[in-house]
């Protein structure tokens, strides 16, 4: 109903239940939906900036918001290029789509962009070898994994997609493996 009227400006409404973690996830992809309809310029450009609070089935929203329109993913190369949006936060279906956009400045872009992502992974894993010896919190890692990982991985077959291993394998492991 918002987006069918015109005379009022609603943004305010809309990024209020955005932001609100605590409302549905489906209320939030409604308001994203009904603010990029009205406004994707705005709506993109507030997305970028609340990325981070965003739970895993509204940043799938707003990846739809900023692959509608062919203005739209230069705000997301834009964001993922300062670092606002990591670029392993896209998951990679999407990174292909854009890779291969018909639209040859987002495709260079985006192509720039994803391969440097593929650096060194052993600088990685040197960085978070101290967390091995921390005491673990399954609600915290719930959370960081729907926010990070649910983009490739499953978790028991209940949360994200099989796009790689569902993580509940890697249970009977050594945290040093």
């Amino acid at each position: 109903m918002i987006a069918l009227d015109k005379k009022s400006d609603n943004t305010a409404l809309l990024e209020q239940i955005i932001a609100n973690p605590a409302n549905p996830e489906t209320l939030q992809e409604a308001a994203i939906h009904t603010y990029n309809v009205l406004s994707p310029k705005a709506a993109c450009d507030y997305m970028v900036r609340h990325w981070k609070t965003l739970g895993f089935d509204a940043r799938e929203s707003a990846m739809e918001a900023f692959l509608s329109s062919t203005e739209n993913p230069k705000i997301l190369l834009q964001a993922i290029g300062n670092n606002s949006i990591p670029a392993s936060g896209i998951s990679w279906s999407n990174k292909v789509r854009l890779m291969n956009d018909g639209n040859v400045d987002i495709l260079n872009r985006s192509r720039k962009l994803f391969a440097m992502e593929t650096g060194n992974r052993d600088g990685v894993i040197k960085k978070y070898q101290t967390a091995l010896s921390l005491q673990g919190d399954t609600a915290r890692g719930l959370v960081i994994f729907k926010s990070v990982c649910a983009t490739c991985h499953t978790l028991e077959g209940k949360y994200g997609n099989a796009f790689g291993t569902d993580l509940v394998s890697i249970s009977n492991r050594a945290a040093s493996s």
